[in-house]
C-alpha cells in the first residue's frame, strides 16, 4: 500500500483538479451524465478547495458510475479529506542528515461501493543538513570524576552553525502541490553532565543537556499551488535567546555509534518573526500582505495597505510556561 499512495495521490490531484476546472461556474462541484434519459454513465467530481485553499478542513471527492432510470451505482470513487490521523517519521544518520516523512488525513479508494484502499491523503517528505556547529574547541572540555564507584562526567563548549532544509506536500484533499526550503543560524553553547565512561572504541553514557542559543535567525519560503493559484509566505524569524534541556543516551561499540535524545524543556524570549504573504490566482489580480509578530502582538496588513493589530497568546510564553515532551529522535552510525 505504501507503493501505491504517491500514484494515488497524483491521479486525484490531476483528475479532480481539471473536473472541477471544468465544472460549474463556481468550480466547486461537477456532475454529467453520458447516455439516455433511461440508462447510461454518469460522473460527479467535488472540492472544497475552492472555497479557501488554507482552510483548515478540506475535502474532495470523486465518482463514476452507471445509472438505471432513477437509480445510481458507483462503479470507482475517491474521496480526500484533511481529517484524520497524523503520523511524523524522522531519522538522523552519521552525516547530520535529517529525513522526515509526514502523513495525515484520510484518502480512500472504493471499487462498488466498497473500500478496498485507505491511505493519507497529504504526504509531506522533507531533507535537512546541518552545517557544523563549528565549535570553538575541536574537542570537548571533559572533567571526568567518581563518586564512590560511579564514574560521572561534566562536557562543554561552543560554537556556531548553520542548518538547511527542503520540503515537497502533496494534498490530495486541497488538490494541491508545495514546495518548501529554509535555513537558519546561531551561536550556541551547551554542557551536559550525566554517569558514563568512554574510550575510542568503546563507551556508554547518558545524562542531562542544556543548551543556549544566541541570536538565532531563521528564513522559510513556503510556495504552494491549488486549484485558485500560486500562493505562499516568505518568513523571517529572530530569536535574540532560546534555551533547550534535552536528555541523552549514548553507546559507542568499536566503529558503531549509537545515540537517543528527547527534549524535556524549551524557552525562548524576544522572537519576532516578520512575514511576507502573496497571492497570484488564476483569475483576478494579484495580492500580498505582510505581518509582524512579537510578544503576542500580531500586526498585519492586507492589500489595501490596512493595518490591524490582534492581540493572541504568544509561542514564547507557551514554551516557557511548563515542561513540553517532544518527538523522540534516534541516531545510529
Amino acid at each position: 500500500m505504501k507503493t501505491r499512495t504517491p500514484a494515488l495521490l497524483l491521479a486525484t490531484l490531476c483528475l479532480a483538479g481539471a473536473l472541477t476546472a471544468a465544472g460549474t461556474e463556481d468550480g466547486k462541484s461537477f456532475s454529467r451524465r453520458f447516455g439516455s434519459t433511461k440508462a447510461g454513465a454518469w460522473i460527479k467530481a467535488s472540492t472544497s478547495a475552492m472555497d479557501d485553499a488554507r482552510a483548515q478542513k478540506a475535502h474532495t471527492g470523486l465518482a463514476t458510475g452507471i445509472y438505471l432510470f432513477k437509480h445510481r451505482f458507483e462503479a470507482v470513487g475517491f474521496d480526500a479529506s484533511s481529517e484524520g490521523t497524523k503520523l511524523a517519521l524522522g531519522y538522523e544518520d552519521k552525516k547530520e542528515r535529517s529525513y522526515g516523512l509526514e502523513m495525515e488525513g484520510d484518502l480512500r479508494l472504493r471499487l462498488i461501493g466498497f473500500t478496498v484502499l485507505r491511505a493519507p491523503s497529504k504526504v509531506t517528505v522533507s531533507i535537512g543538513k546541518e552545517f557544523g556547529p563549528l565549535e570553538i574547541c575541536p574537542r570537548p572540555l571533559t572533567w571526568r570524576f567518581m563518586l564512590g564507584p560511579v564514574p560521572f562526567f561534566i562536557k562543554a563548549n561552543a560554537g556556531v552553525g548553520l542548518e538547511v532544509s527542503a520540503s515537497l506536500s502533496m494534498d490530495a484533499a486541497r488538490l494541491s502541490l508545495g514546495l518548501g526550503g529554509g535555513a537558519s543560524a546561531y551561536a550556541q553553547g551547551w554542557v551536559e553532565g550525566g554517569v558514563g565512561a568512554a574510550s575510542k572504541r568503546f563507551g556508554a553514557e547518558a545524562g542531562i543537556r542544556a543548551q543556549l542559543r544566541f541570536g538565532q535567525v531563521d528564513v522559510e519560503a513556503t510556495p504552494t499551488i491549488d486549484p485558485v493559484g500560486l500562493h505562499g509566505e516568505l518568513a523571517l524569524q529572530i530569536t535574540p535567546i532560546a534555551f533547550r534541556l534535552s536528555l541523552f543516551a549514548r553507546v559507542k561499540l568499536v566503529f558503531k555509534k549509537i545515540s537517543y535524545s528527547r527534549n524535556i524543556y524549551r524557552w525562548s524570549a524576544g522572537r519576532t518573526r516578520f512575514v511576507a504573504e502573496f497571492a497570484v490566482p488564476f483569475e483576478g489580480q494579484a495580492s500580498a500582505g505582510g505581518k509582524v509578530e512579537t510578544n503576542g502582538v500580531e500586526i498585519s496588513t492586507d492589500p489595501e495597505h490596512k493595518l490591524e493589530l490582534t492581540q493572541r497568546k504568544s509561542s514564547d510564553s507557551e514554551d516557557a510556561g511548563g515542561q513540553k515532551a517532544e518527538s523522540t529522535s534516534a541516531q545510529q552510525s
